[in-house]
């Protein structure tokens, strides 16, 4: 937090950018929260969001390039991740 303060009296170039990323936690200072953007990425809520969320994350091209059996593994892994996220 010293550090971006010092920044920020010195000078720095406009395009100085500071991005931080991790899990809710207590040890970072309340002041860098306080004059951060944040940012959050939500998980859709309900199973078949869930599920569509997972296969959207692979091309068109990729699932039809796979054979039948790597594409019911896919929907296997897409299946569980849902489920685990709900």
């Amino acid at each position: 937090e010293k550090k971006l303060d010092q920044f920020q009296v010195d000078g720095s170039h406009p395009k100085f950018r500071v991005f931080l990323t991790s899990e809710p936690s207590s040890s970072i200072p309340i002041g860098i929260l306080n004059r951060s953007i944040k940012l959050t990425n939500e998980p859709p809520t309900g199973l078949k969001a869930n599920l569509k969320r997972a296969f959207c994350s692979f091309t068109k091209a990729q699932v039809e390039e796979a054979d039948a059996k790597l594409k019911c593994i896919l929907f296997g892994l897409c299946h569980f991740h849902a489920i685990m996220i709900e």
